[in-house]
């Protein structure tokens, strides 16, 4: 796993003006999302930086990963697993609500949640 491979996003995603994607709403039909390279890119990383956990059931995470989310408090003390859950239920989450990444980018929580894992990086000697 290595940390500074997906930190390389959060400067790009800090950008002011920076979009994950847009929605597009066709008259009579469900919203549709269209999303940047930016999005596929950094989902490529979490995955190749083995930070999606394919084993277990994420959806057992969803209730921790919403109290995460609701509380900047929990999230500053997250551990680098805990990240681990948190992204995994994003991105799993977002193949059943399309726009879940979408959102956690638009609200912050994407940068917030990269921060966090950055100040880890940088308080302690992992990769």
């Amino acid at each position: 796993m290595n940390i500074d491979a997906v930190l390389a996003f959060l400067p790009g995603f800090k950008q002011r003006g920076f979009t994950f994607g847009t929605v597009e709403s066709p008259e009579g039909e469900l919203p549709i999302c269209s999303f940047s390279p930016a999005e596929s890119h950094f989902l490529k990383a979490l995955y190749d930086q083995s930070f999606i956990i394919r084993s277990g059931d994420w959806s057992e995470w969803q209730g921790e990963a919403e109290l995460v989310f609701g509380d900047p408090t929990r999230l500053a003390m997250t551990d680098v697993q805990g990240l681990r859950k948190l992204l995994t239920v994003h991105v799993r989450k977002d193949r059943f609500v399309e726009g879940r990444l979408l959102a956690m980018s638009k609200n912050g929580h994407l940068v917030a949640l990269l921060e966090r894992l950055a100040s880890i990086r940088n308080s302690a000697s992992i990769q």
